[in-house]
């Protein structure tokens, strides 16, 4: 990473703006649960099949993958 112009920019022979945003992807052993338990803090379920659940929040995206055996 680098500073060009005043604005932090991906190194690598081009000049692409870095984004400070990061999704975190955690383990479910349920997403039922997962999805009632975050819910309580206003998540809602935007993406869902039978490995993988997506919960948002205004700006906030969180990603679960399922992990049956934790």
């Amino acid at each position: 990473m680098v500073v060009a112009g005043g604005r932090l920019v991906a190194s690598g022979g081009y000049d692409r703006p870095v984004s400070d945003r990061a999704v975190p992807n955690l383990p479910s052993r349920d997403f039922d649960r997962t999805v009632a338990f975050y819910g309580g803090f206003g998540f809602v379920p935007t993406y869902r099949d039978d490995g993988w659940l997506i919960l948002r929040r205004g700006d906030i995206t969180i990603h679960f993958q399922q992990y049956l055996d934790i």
